[in-house]
């Protein structure tokens, strides 16, 4: 027959379990300074390698650094949008005449009674 759910089950299962990714390291990490201490008996093609690898990596931090050094010049200079508008000029009004009654006369006054 063609192919069934039984038959890809397994690869489906492989690509999402964590145990078959490749990337994943096992087993205990105290052993990890004695494969650095096997570096020492590298061939020259694998020295080569290393050190070729070594050197991708200062010149990658080398040019990380000069775009940190760059955006902090260009952050540096001033824009439209940084400045900021000054201190608004107030005209001081008096405006004790329309708050105060100009006419001095009392109005006139008469008592009534319902």
């Amino acid at each position: 027959m063609g192919n069934t759910y039984e038959e890809e089950e397994p690869s489906a299962r492989e690509t999402l379990n964590i145990m078959y990714d490749k990337r994943v390291f096992r087993g205990n990490t105290h052993g990890i300074g004695a494969l650095k201490a096997s570096e020492k008996n590298l061939t020259a093609s694998e020295k080569d390698e290393n050190r070729i690898a070594a050197d991708r990596e200062t010149k990658k931090i080398e040019m990380i650094k000069n775009q940190l050094t760059a955006f902090k010049k260009q952050k540096a200079k001033t824009s439209p949008y940084d400045l900021s508008p000054g201190p608004l000029a107030r005209i001081e009004v008096d405006l004790t005449y329309f708050l105060t009654e100009q006419n001095r006369n009392k109005p006139k006054e008469e008592d009534v009674k319902c």
